[in-house]
């Protein structure tokens, strides 16, 4: 009986996980038999309102007096040292983000900085540019105030257009994001572009156009009235002081474009360490779906072990399939507990207790999945409940509690209770990534879906996934995989139809999100730093004619000009390098959790972003120095 419907967009905190592939759609409540409570299983969250008042860390440290008690009752053995801990909501849900978003607001903190150092140059450019017509308007009356007052009004305007453009852009940027590829985007709310987004741009644009536009602003309250206005002062040398200024700004954009490319650089270098990493099967050609079967019509082992061989076997007898079966925990798309073991011959001691994450599987799912099999056998159809029980065992299970590699095939292992049967070792399988990417691979063991409830003690695993491997694309299959559930039980829903290449995307989408916003943002820092220093040195070269002028009619060689270009920015370059270099490497420290196998202060990549944005610079000062090169003395020295 269906007794309510929760609002639209309704998520649990565990819907926020990469375990999630879509939000909970239906609840049931939770009934547990406290007269015969399993108190071995800890796969369920615990949600919980705060007094006023209360804190997380007051409510664990309540807990851990509850657990405590509990383990004073007998209830739990004290060497298994039992806790609960509290975390806030907002750490549970964005708790694995939150690095990476500081790192992306660091980014755009930097190129924020980039793009208002632009914007101080052309403003003082343009300041320069209008020396005359400032000393005309001082001449004619015009207050030091109202010059100001002009100037910044014009300053806003230009912000204001910047901002509604930059915010159209914002929205093209993040539909194409989402269109090309959604699976890159954490699993958080919806992202978009709203109203408070349209304010926040428009006031961070109008405040720094005010705040960068002040200095052309306030040169005008000291505008000198003879020298502009005195025929051809308009073509004397830029001032050394302004030189300076304009050298400090393009300085600041490159050392923060520097570190920009650094940090993309070590997040591309982080990603393709990842792509390389062995998760210990294939993803290839993977198809992956969540069947769950009843346990009002489904209310034997013999029943639920029934179904999934039959399903199995009409799912292989499709076209296209190389090999199918189904596993309890799907890797990297959902978590895996431990289970306490007994393993013959191995020595248990305080703190020295046997476990191993526990796993069911039929046959037929270690080739779909393409797991290595390092020795041994791996399951058959022959491993039925009416013959020898047996396991499999992971790399790291074998190398944890066997001395001698040869004695894990044919040894035994024991799971839970010590009523419960000996299982025969036949096989060990190369380790796999389960429960993330770059977690820690941990003791595994394997158990036939049919033998499970014998070995467990009566437990009986009703749901599963169904992994198939294919011939073609695996998408192309879910179509004939639905049909052969619906033949077999029409009433049988299924769920989470994924390839394993999504899965495995999915669980990469915080680090290629990052990358990749990274990657985009050092792309613009790169642009405006190469534009800044092409727009300071044609300034300077125009500016500087008359100079470039008497230097060449004086015997200087237009090598000797081009040097003189290529040297200034050089110094504007080299200056921001190293400045971007010791920035970098105190900063990149701080996104060290965000990457895998590289370091923060990989040499490499420094060395390789420092020399790229030199030869940047001189790509971008090379067409400045031509043009003073070629600069003609007469027409430079005809004003005079």
């Amino acid at each position: 009986e269906v007794v309510g419907v929760m609002p639209q967009g309704f998520r649990l905190p565990t819907d926020f996980t990469d375990d999630a592939a879509d939000p909970t759609a239906m609840w049931r409540p939770l009934q547990l038999d406290m007269q015969h409570l399993e108190r071995g299983s800890h796969g369920y969250f615990a949600a919980a309102e705060l007094a006023p008042g209360a804190t997380a860390a007051g409510a664990t440290a309540e807990l851990e007096a509850i657990t405590q008690r509990l383990t004073e009752q007998g209830l739990y053995p004290p060497a298994m040292q039992f806790s609960a801990f509290a975390v806030p909501l907002d750490e549970e849900i964005r708790g694995d983000v939150r690095p990476a978003m500081w790192l992306l607001a660091g980014a755009v903190s930097c190129l924020l900085l980039i793009g208002c150092a632009n914007v101080a140059n052309l403003l003082l450019v343009r300041g320069d540019a209008r020396t005359r017509e400032m000393a005309v308007r001082s001449a004619l009356g015009a207050s030091p105030v109202r010059l100001a007052r002009q100037l910044l009004t014009e300053s806003v305007i230009l912000s204001a257009g910047g901002a509604l453009l930059g915010l159209a852009l914002a929205d093209v940027a993040l539909r194409t994001l989402v269109a090309v590829d959604p699976t890159r985007l954490p699993p958080l709310a919806p992202v978009g572009t709203d109203w408070t987004v349209a304010l926040f741009t428009l006031a961070l644009g109008v405040a720094t156009t005010l705040l960068f536009g002040l200095a052309p602003a306030l040169r005008s309250r000291k505008t000198n009235l003879l020298e502009p206005l005195r025929e051809g002062g308009q073509q004397a040398s830029v001032g050394g002081a302004r030189l300076r200024l304009r050298g400090i700004l393009v300085a600041t954009e490159i050392a923060m474009a520097v570190v920009l490319v650094i940090g993309a650089g070590l997040m591309s270098r982080s990603l393709a360490a990842l792509n390389r990493l062995d998760l210990g099967f294939d993803p290839a050609h993977l198809l992956t779906l969540r069947v769950s079967v009843p346990d009002a019509r489904y209310d034997t082992p013999g029943r639920v072990a029934d179904f999934y061989r039959r399903l199995s076997e009409r799912v292989r007898a499709l076209p296209g399939v190389e090999a199918a079966g189904i596993v309890r925990a799907l890797p990297l798309a959902t978590t895996i507990g431990d289970w306490g073991l007994d393993v013959d011959g191995y020595v248990e001691g305080p703190g020295r207790r046997a476990k191993g994450d526990w796993q069911v599987a039929s046959d037929g799912a270690f080739e779909a999945m393409g797991t290595r099999l390092v020795r041994g056998r791996m399951f058959t159809p022959a491993d039925r409940s009416d013959t020898e029980l047996v396991a499999v065992v992971n790399e790291t299970l074998a190398r944890t509690y066997w001395t001698d590699a040869k004695a894990v095939v044919g040894g035994r292992i024991r799971v839970g209770s010590p009523q419960n049967p000996w299982l025969k070792v036949v096989g060990v399988v190369a380790d796999e990534r389960h429960n993330g990417i770059t977690g820690r691979v941990k003791e595994k063991f394997y158990i036939p879906h049919s033998q499970w409830p014998l070995a467990s003690g009566g437990n009986i695993v009703r749901s599963a996934f169904v992994l198939v491997r294919t011939t073609g694309e695996p998408r192309d299959l879910a179509g004939p995989v639905r049909e052969a559930v619906r033949q077999l039980d029409p009433n049988i829903p299924v769920a989470d139809v994924r390839s394993m290449m999504d899965v495995v995307a999915a669980s990469l989408a915080v680090p290629r999100l990052t990358g990749l916003l990274l990657g985009v943002f050092a792309i613009v820092a790169f642009t405006l730093a190469t534009v800044g220093i092409y727009g300071v040195l044609s300034y300077v070269v125009g500016r500087r004619a008359h100079e470039i002028g008497i230097r060449l009619a004086m015997g200087a060689g237009r090598r000797q000009v081009v040097a003189l270009i290529l040297r200034q920015a050089l110094a504007m370059a080299g200056m921001g390098v190293a400045g971007g270099l010791a920035l970098a490497f105190g900063l990149t420290r701080l996104m060290q959790s965000q990457l895998y196998q590289v370091a923060a202060t990989d040499p490499q990549t420094f060395a390789i972003v420092g020399a790229a944005l030199m030869l940047v610079a001189l790509a971008a000062a090379a067409l400045p120095a031509w043009r003073a090169a070629r600069v003609s003395p007469l027409v430079a020295l005809k004003s005079e």
